[in-house]
Protein backbone atom coordinates (compact mmCIF):
# COMPACT_ATOMS: atom_id res chain seq x y z
CA UNK A 1 0.00 0.00 0.00
CA UNK A 2 1.43 3.40 -0.95
CA UNK A 3 1.79 6.32 1.43
CA UNK A 4 -1.29 8.21 0.27
CA UNK A 5 -3.57 5.22 0.80
CA UNK A 6 -2.03 4.52 4.20
CA UNK A 7 -2.52 8.14 5.19
CA UNK A 8 -6.18 8.15 4.09
CA UNK A 9 -6.81 4.89 5.95
CA UNK A 10 -5.27 6.31 9.13
CA UNK A 11 -7.30 9.54 8.89
CA UNK A 12 -10.58 7.68 8.37
CA UNK A 13 -9.91 5.22 11.21
CA UNK A 14 -9.10 8.01 13.68
CA UNK A 15 -12.06 10.12 12.55
CA UNK A 16 -14.47 7.19 12.93
CA UNK A 17 -12.99 6.20 16.31
CA UNK A 18 -13.53 9.77 17.54
CA UNK A 19 -17.24 8.98 17.52
CA UNK A 20 -16.52 6.98 20.71
CA UNK A 21 -16.27 9.59 23.44
CA UNK A 22 -17.39 10.74 26.88
CA UNK A 23 -18.40 14.32 27.74
CA UNK A 24 -16.46 16.32 30.32
CA UNK A 25 -17.05 19.63 32.05
CA UNK A 26 -19.00 21.25 29.20
CA UNK A 27 -21.45 19.64 26.80
CA UNK A 28 -19.28 20.27 23.75
CA UNK A 29 -15.98 19.06 25.28
CA UNK A 30 -15.29 15.33 25.18
CA UNK A 31 -12.57 12.73 25.51
CA UNK A 32 -12.58 10.64 22.31
CA UNK A 33 -10.86 7.39 21.42
CA UNK A 34 -9.41 9.10 18.33
CA UNK A 35 -6.79 10.77 20.53
CA UNK A 36 -5.61 7.27 21.52
CA UNK A 37 -5.04 6.18 17.93
CA UNK A 38 -3.45 9.43 16.73
CA UNK A 39 -0.05 8.88 18.47
CA UNK A 40 -0.19 5.17 17.62
CA UNK A 41 -0.26 5.90 13.89
CA UNK A 42 2.57 8.42 14.30
CA UNK A 43 4.72 5.93 16.24
CA UNK A 44 4.15 3.05 13.81
CA UNK A 45 5.19 5.14 10.80
CA UNK A 46 8.29 7.13 11.78
CA UNK A 47 8.50 8.64 8.28
CA UNK A 48 5.14 10.36 8.72
CA UNK A 49 5.30 14.10 9.47
CA UNK A 50 3.37 14.55 12.75
CA UNK A 51 2.52 18.20 12.09
CA UNK A 52 1.15 17.56 8.58
CA UNK A 53 -0.72 14.53 9.91
CA UNK A 54 -2.29 16.61 12.69
CA UNK A 55 -3.35 19.35 10.27
CA UNK A 56 -4.85 16.85 7.81
CA UNK A 57 -6.66 15.08 10.63
CA UNK A 58 -8.14 18.33 11.94
CA UNK A 59 -9.66 19.08 8.52
CA UNK A 60 -10.90 15.50 8.27
CA UNK A 61 -12.80 16.08 11.54
CA UNK A 62 -14.21 19.27 10.08
CA UNK A 63 -15.56 17.36 7.07
CA UNK A 64 -16.98 14.57 9.23
CA UNK A 65 -18.83 17.02 11.46
CA UNK A 66 -20.15 18.89 8.43
CA UNK A 67 -21.44 15.66 6.87
CA UNK A 68 -22.84 13.93 9.98
CA UNK A 69 -23.51 16.58 12.65
CA UNK A 70 -23.80 19.91 10.84
CA UNK A 71 -22.16 21.39 13.97
CA UNK A 72 -18.91 22.07 12.21
CA UNK A 73 -18.20 25.34 14.09
CA UNK A 74 -17.92 23.43 17.37
CA UNK A 75 -15.17 21.26 15.92
CA UNK A 76 -12.67 24.14 15.52
CA UNK A 77 -11.33 23.82 19.10
CA UNK A 78 -10.99 20.06 18.55
CA UNK A 79 -9.05 20.78 15.35
CA UNK A 80 -6.57 22.86 17.34
CA UNK A 81 -6.14 19.94 19.76
CA UNK A 82 -4.71 17.75 16.98
CA UNK A 83 -2.71 20.58 15.44
CA UNK A 84 -0.95 21.28 18.76
CA UNK A 85 -0.57 17.53 19.38
CA UNK A 86 1.14 17.13 16.01
CA UNK A 87 3.27 20.25 16.56
CA UNK A 88 4.63 18.91 19.87
CA UNK A 89 5.50 15.58 18.22
CA UNK A 90 7.06 17.43 15.29
CA UNK A 91 9.32 19.45 17.60
CA UNK A 92 10.20 16.35 19.61
CA UNK A 93 11.14 14.44 16.43
CA UNK A 94 13.28 17.36 15.31
CA UNK A 95 15.19 17.14 18.59
CA UNK A 96 15.49 13.36 18.56
CA UNK A 97 14.25 11.07 15.81
CA UNK A 98 13.74 7.89 17.81
CA UNK A 99 12.23 7.39 21.27
CA UNK A 100 11.89 4.41 23.58
CA UNK A 101 8.38 3.29 24.47
CA UNK A 102 8.79 4.78 27.96
CA UNK A 103 9.79 8.18 26.55
CA UNK A 104 6.98 7.92 23.98
CA UNK A 105 4.48 7.35 26.80
CA UNK A 106 5.46 10.63 28.49
CA UNK A 107 5.48 12.45 25.13
CA UNK A 108 1.94 11.22 24.40
CA UNK A 109 0.79 12.23 27.88
CA UNK A 110 2.32 15.73 27.55
CA UNK A 111 0.85 16.29 24.07
CA UNK A 112 -2.60 15.10 25.14
CA UNK A 113 -2.64 17.31 28.24
CA UNK A 114 -1.39 20.39 26.36
CA UNK A 115 -3.93 19.83 23.58
CA UNK A 116 -6.77 19.52 26.12
CA UNK A 117 -5.72 22.73 27.89
CA UNK A 118 -5.77 24.63 24.57
CA UNK A 119 -9.10 23.14 23.50
CA UNK A 120 -10.69 23.94 26.86
CA UNK A 121 -9.39 27.53 26.66
CA UNK A 122 -10.97 28.00 23.21
CA UNK A 123 -14.29 26.59 24.41
CA UNK A 124 -14.72 28.54 27.67
CA UNK A 125 -12.71 31.66 26.75
CA UNK A 126 -10.15 31.60 29.57
CA UNK A 127 -7.47 29.42 31.11
CA UNK A 128 -8.64 26.59 33.32
CA UNK A 129 -7.97 27.23 37.00
CA UNK A 130 -10.35 24.71 38.59
CA UNK A 131 -8.30 21.91 40.19
CA UNK A 132 -11.04 19.39 39.46
CA UNK A 133 -10.92 20.22 35.74
CA UNK A 134 -7.11 20.17 35.59
CA UNK A 135 -7.06 16.85 37.43
CA UNK A 136 -9.64 15.48 34.99
CA UNK A 137 -7.60 16.61 31.97
CA UNK A 138 -4.45 15.09 33.46
CA UNK A 139 -6.25 11.81 34.23
CA UNK A 140 -7.57 11.64 30.66
CA UNK A 141 -4.08 12.30 29.28
CA UNK A 142 -2.57 9.50 31.40
CA UNK A 143 -5.41 7.09 30.56
CA UNK A 144 -5.20 7.67 26.81
CA UNK A 145 -1.39 7.41 26.95
CA UNK A 146 -1.73 4.03 28.69
CA UNK A 147 -4.18 2.78 26.04
CA UNK A 148 -1.89 4.02 23.24
CA UNK A 149 1.12 2.27 24.84
CA UNK A 150 -0.86 -0.98 25.16
CA UNK A 151 -1.83 -0.85 21.46
CA UNK A 152 1.78 -0.13 20.42
CA UNK A 153 3.10 -2.96 22.62
CA UNK A 154 0.48 -5.37 21.25
CA UNK A 155 1.38 -4.42 17.67
CA UNK A 156 5.11 -4.89 18.36
CA UNK A 157 4.50 -8.28 20.01
CA UNK A 158 2.27 -9.49 17.17
CA UNK A 159 4.71 -8.27 14.52
CA UNK A 160 7.69 -9.89 16.29
CA UNK A 161 5.71 -13.13 16.48
CA UNK A 162 5.05 -13.05 12.73
CA UNK A 163 8.71 -12.25 11.99
CA UNK A 164 9.87 -15.10 14.25
CA UNK A 165 7.58 -17.60 12.51
CA UNK A 166 8.68 -16.35 9.09
CA UNK A 167 12.37 -16.59 10.06
CA UNK A 168 11.91 -20.15 11.34
CA UNK A 169 10.24 -21.14 8.08
CA UNK A 170 12.99 -19.46 6.04
CA UNK A 171 15.69 -21.19 8.12
CA UNK A 172 14.15 -24.61 7.44
CA UNK A 173 13.97 -23.85 3.72
CA UNK A 174 17.52 -22.50 3.76
CA UNK A 175 18.76 -25.68 5.46
CA UNK A 176 17.05 -27.83 2.84
CA UNK A 177 18.26 -25.56 0.06
CA UNK A 178 21.88 -25.63 1.30
CA UNK A 179 21.94 -29.41 1.73
CA UNK A 180 20.83 -29.90 -1.87
CA UNK A 181 23.33 -27.37 -3.18
CA UNK A 182 26.14 -29.14 -1.29
CA UNK A 183 25.31 -32.31 -3.22
CA UNK A 184 25.68 -30.47 -6.52
CA UNK A 185 28.90 -28.77 -5.33
CA UNK A 186 30.33 -32.22 -4.56
CA UNK A 187 29.85 -33.22 -8.20
CA UNK A 188 31.40 -29.97 -9.38
CA UNK A 189 34.46 -30.53 -7.16
CA UNK A 190 34.74 -34.08 -8.44
CA UNK A 191 34.73 -32.82 -12.01
CA UNK A 192 37.47 -30.28 -11.25
CA UNK A 193 39.99 -33.13 -10.94
CA UNK A 194 38.68 -34.60 -14.17
CA UNK A 195 39.03 -31.24 -15.96
CA UNK A 196 42.62 -30.81 -14.76
CA UNK A 197 43.54 -34.26 -16.13
CA UNK A 198 41.96 -33.47 -19.49
CA UNK A 199 43.76 -30.11 -19.58
CA UNK A 200 47.03 -31.91 -18.84
CA UNK A 201 46.42 -34.40 -21.63
CA UNK A 202 45.56 -31.60 -24.06
CA UNK A 203 48.69 -29.66 -23.12
CA UNK A 204 50.92 -32.73 -23.52
CA UNK A 205 49.38 -33.39 -26.93
CA UNK A 206 50.07 -29.75 -27.86
CA UNK A 207 53.74 -30.15 -26.87
CA UNK A 208 54.09 -33.38 -28.85
CA UNK A 209 52.48 -31.79 -31.91
CA UNK A 210 54.75 -28.72 -31.58
CA UNK A 211 57.82 -30.95 -31.37
CA UNK A 212 56.40 -33.52 -33.84
CA UNK A 213 56.81 -36.39 -31.39
CA UNK A 214 54.69 -39.60 -31.13
CA UNK A 215 52.80 -38.74 -34.29
CA UNK A 216 51.32 -42.22 -34.54
CA UNK A 217 48.98 -41.74 -31.52
CA UNK A 218 47.97 -38.10 -31.99
CA UNK A 219 44.52 -38.99 -33.32
CA UNK A 220 43.78 -41.48 -30.52
CA UNK A 221 44.82 -39.02 -27.86
CA UNK A 222 42.73 -36.23 -29.44
CA UNK A 223 39.73 -38.60 -29.54
CA UNK A 224 40.30 -39.51 -25.89
CA UNK A 225 40.39 -35.82 -24.93
CA UNK A 226 37.18 -35.21 -26.89
CA UNK A 227 35.46 -38.17 -25.21
CA UNK A 228 36.50 -37.09 -21.73
CA UNK A 229 35.36 -33.52 -22.42
CA UNK A 230 31.97 -34.86 -23.51
CA UNK A 231 31.70 -36.85 -20.25
CA UNK A 232 32.51 -33.74 -18.24
CA UNK A 233 29.85 -31.84 -20.18
CA UNK A 234 27.26 -34.52 -19.40
CA UNK A 235 28.06 -34.45 -15.69
CA UNK A 236 27.90 -30.66 -15.60
CA UNK A 237 24.59 -30.82 -17.45
CA UNK A 238 23.28 -33.03 -14.61
CA UNK A 239 24.61 -30.53 -12.06
CA UNK A 240 23.02 -27.57 -13.87
CA UNK A 241 19.66 -29.33 -14.11
CA UNK A 242 19.90 -30.22 -10.43
CA UNK A 243 20.57 -26.62 -9.43
CA UNK A 244 17.80 -25.36 -11.72
CA UNK A 245 15.41 -27.80 -10.03
CA UNK A 246 16.44 -26.50 -6.60
CA UNK A 247 16.03 -22.88 -7.67
CA UNK A 248 12.69 -23.62 -9.28
CA UNK A 249 11.48 -25.10 -6.01
CA UNK A 250 12.86 -22.12 -4.07
CA UNK A 251 10.57 -19.84 -6.10
CA UNK A 252 7.75 -21.15 -3.92
CA UNK A 253 9.29 -19.12 -1.11
CA UNK A 254 6.97 -16.25 -0.16
CA UNK A 255 7.84 -12.71 -1.13
CA UNK A 256 9.03 -9.87 1.08
CA UNK A 257 8.33 -6.23 1.68
CA UNK A 258 11.10 -4.00 0.37
CA UNK A 259 11.42 -2.39 3.81
CA UNK A 260 12.51 -5.79 5.16
CA UNK A 261 14.95 -6.29 2.27
CA UNK A 262 16.46 -2.86 2.95
CA UNK A 263 16.72 -3.56 6.68
CA UNK A 264 18.55 -6.87 6.15
CA UNK A 265 20.79 -5.30 3.51
CA UNK A 266 21.68 -2.36 5.75
CA UNK A 267 22.54 -4.60 8.71
CA UNK A 268 24.66 -6.91 6.55
CA UNK A 269 26.59 -4.07 4.92
CA UNK A 270 27.21 -2.44 8.32
CA UNK A 271 28.77 -5.70 9.53
CA UNK A 272 30.91 -5.84 6.38
CA UNK A 273 32.10 -2.26 6.96
CA UNK A 274 33.06 -3.07 10.56
CA UNK A 275 34.96 -6.16 9.40
CA UNK A 276 36.83 -4.11 6.78
CA UNK A 277 38.10 -1.68 9.43
CA UNK A 278 37.00 1.31 7.32
CA UNK A 279 35.29 4.45 8.55
CA UNK A 280 32.26 4.57 6.26
CA UNK A 281 28.94 6.26 6.99
CA UNK A 282 25.98 4.40 5.49
CA UNK A 283 22.67 6.18 4.77
CA UNK A 284 19.49 4.48 3.52
CA UNK A 285 16.60 6.56 2.17
CA UNK A 286 13.51 4.73 0.95
CA UNK A 287 10.28 6.60 0.24
CA UNK A 288 8.00 3.81 -1.04
CA UNK A 289 7.48 0.34 0.34
CA UNK A 290 6.23 -2.53 -1.85
CA UNK A 291 5.85 -6.30 -1.80
CA UNK A 292 7.87 -8.43 -4.23
CA UNK A 293 8.55 -12.05 -5.08
CA UNK A 294 11.85 -11.02 -6.71
CA UNK A 295 13.57 -10.39 -3.38
CA UNK A 296 16.54 -12.65 -4.20
CA UNK A 297 17.21 -10.80 -7.47
CA UNK A 298 16.76 -7.40 -5.82
CA UNK A 299 19.04 -8.33 -2.94
CA UNK A 300 21.73 -9.56 -5.39
CA UNK A 301 21.59 -6.30 -7.36
CA UNK A 302 21.80 -3.97 -4.38
CA UNK A 303 24.28 -6.08 -2.40
CA UNK A 304 26.73 -6.13 -5.32
CA UNK A 305 26.43 -2.40 -5.96
CA UNK A 306 26.85 -1.41 -2.31
CA UNK A 307 29.70 -3.90 -1.77
CA UNK A 308 31.44 -2.33 -4.77
CA UNK A 309 31.07 1.06 -3.09
CA UNK A 310 32.58 -0.30 0.14
CA UNK A 311 35.55 -1.69 -1.81
CA UNK A 312 35.96 1.58 -3.75
CA UNK A 313 36.47 3.55 -0.53
CA UNK A 314 40.02 3.35 0.75
CA UNK A 315 39.74 4.26 4.44
CA UNK A 316 37.02 6.83 5.03
CA UNK A 317 33.98 7.87 3.06
CA UNK A 318 30.23 7.89 2.61
CA UNK A 319 27.71 5.61 0.92
CA UNK A 320 24.14 6.69 0.27
CA UNK A 321 21.35 4.41 -0.94
CA UNK A 322 18.19 6.09 -2.27
CA UNK A 323 14.99 4.40 -3.43
CA UNK A 324 11.85 6.02 -4.82
CA UNK A 325 9.03 5.25 -7.22
CA UNK A 326 8.57 7.65 -10.13
CA UNK A 327 6.31 7.32 -13.21
CA UNK A 328 5.69 3.60 -12.76
CA UNK A 329 9.35 2.76 -12.16
CA UNK A 330 11.30 1.83 -9.06
CA UNK A 331 14.53 3.82 -9.01
CA UNK A 332 17.49 2.69 -6.92
CA UNK A 333 20.58 4.86 -6.59
CA UNK A 334 23.85 3.89 -4.88
CA UNK A 335 26.28 6.78 -4.40
CA UNK A 336 29.75 6.67 -2.85
CA UNK A 337 32.70 8.97 -2.26
CA UNK A 338 35.23 6.35 -3.33
CA UNK A 339 38.09 6.42 -5.80
CA UNK A 340 35.83 6.50 -8.86
CA UNK A 341 36.22 4.48 -12.05
CA UNK A 342 39.16 5.34 -14.34
CA UNK A 343 38.01 6.74 -17.67
CA UNK A 344 39.71 3.96 -19.67
CA UNK A 345 37.85 1.26 -17.65
CA UNK A 346 34.33 2.62 -17.92
CA UNK A 347 33.37 0.83 -21.12
CA UNK A 348 34.40 -2.54 -19.67
CA UNK A 349 33.00 -2.58 -16.13
CA UNK A 350 29.92 -4.64 -17.12
CA UNK A 351 32.05 -7.19 -19.02
CA UNK A 352 32.38 -10.66 -17.41
CA UNK A 353 35.84 -11.16 -15.96
CA UNK A 354 36.74 -7.49 -15.85
CA UNK A 355 38.06 -6.29 -12.50
CA UNK A 356 40.10 -3.40 -11.22
CA UNK A 357 40.36 -4.93 -7.74
CA UNK A 358 43.77 -6.55 -7.44
CA UNK A 359 45.60 -7.39 -4.23
CA UNK A 360 49.16 -6.58 -5.20
CA UNK A 361 50.61 -8.24 -2.09
CA UNK A 362 49.12 -11.64 -2.95
CA UNK A 363 48.45 -11.29 -6.67
CA UNK A 364 44.82 -12.27 -6.03
CA UNK A 365 42.28 -10.69 -8.37
CA UNK A 366 38.55 -10.31 -7.88
CA UNK A 367 36.62 -12.64 -10.16
CA UNK A 368 34.95 -9.63 -11.77
CA UNK A 369 31.47 -11.09 -12.23
CA UNK A 370 29.53 -8.79 -9.87
CA UNK A 371 28.55 -5.96 -12.20
CA UNK A 372 28.13 -8.28 -15.18
CA UNK A 373 25.62 -10.35 -13.20
CA UNK A 374 23.91 -7.20 -11.92
CA UNK A 375 23.40 -5.96 -15.47
CA UNK A 376 22.06 -9.35 -16.61
CA UNK A 377 19.56 -9.51 -13.74
CA UNK A 378 18.44 -5.90 -14.22
CA UNK A 379 18.04 -6.08 -18.01
CA UNK A 380 17.22 -9.72 -18.82
CA UNK A 381 15.22 -10.81 -15.78
CA UNK A 382 13.55 -7.58 -14.64
CA UNK A 383 13.42 -5.56 -17.88
CA UNK A 384 15.21 -2.58 -16.36
CA UNK A 385 18.19 -0.36 -17.07
CA UNK A 386 21.42 0.35 -15.23
CA UNK A 387 23.70 3.36 -15.73
CA UNK A 388 26.44 5.09 -13.82
CA UNK A 389 28.27 8.39 -13.41
CA UNK A 390 31.78 8.45 -12.05
CA UNK A 391 34.53 10.96 -11.35
CA UNK A 392 38.01 9.84 -10.43
CA UNK A 393 38.94 10.57 -6.81
CA UNK A 394 35.41 11.87 -6.16
CA UNK A 395 33.09 8.87 -6.34
CA UNK A 396 30.58 6.87 -8.35
CA UNK A 397 26.80 6.80 -8.62
CA UNK A 398 24.93 3.77 -10.02
CA UNK A 399 21.31 4.23 -11.12
CA UNK A 400 18.99 1.24 -11.56
CA UNK A 401 15.49 1.69 -13.02
CA UNK A 402 13.03 -1.23 -13.01
CA UNK A 403 9.37 -1.11 -14.14
CA UNK A 404 7.09 -1.46 -11.12
CA UNK A 405 4.97 -4.08 -12.91
CA UNK A 406 8.03 -6.37 -13.12
CA UNK A 407 8.88 -5.97 -9.46
CA UNK A 408 5.71 -5.60 -7.44
CA UNK A 409 3.28 -8.33 -6.53
CA UNK A 410 1.51 -10.02 -3.66
CA UNK A 411 -0.05 -8.77 -0.44
CA UNK A 412 1.63 -5.99 1.48
CA UNK A 413 2.04 -7.16 5.07
CA UNK A 414 2.57 -3.56 6.20
CA UNK A 415 -0.94 -2.55 5.13
CA UNK A 416 -1.99 -1.75 8.71
CA UNK A 417 1.33 -0.23 9.86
Amino acid sequence: MNKVKKMLLALIVIAVSSRLYINFYTSNFNFSFGAVLFPVFIYLDDERNPLSFGILLSFTFFLFRFIFDQEFMNVIPEMTFYMLYGLIFFIAYKIKRSYSLKAMFFLIMLSDFAGNILEMYLRIGNLVSDRYVIRGLATAAVTRAVFAAIIILSHKYYRNLLIKEEHELRYKKLLWFTSQLKTEVYWMEKNMDHIEKVMGSAYNLFIDISEKKNENNWSNRALEISTNTHEIKKEYDIVVRGIESILEHSDEDPGMNFSEIARILKETIKQSIVSSGKDISLEFISRDNFYTFNHYDLMSILRNLINNSVEAIDKKGEIKFIHKKVDGKHIFRVEDTGSGIPHEDRSFIFSPGFSSKINYSTGEINRGLGLALVKNIVKDKLGGEINFISKENEGTSFLVEIPAKNLEGGFDENIFD
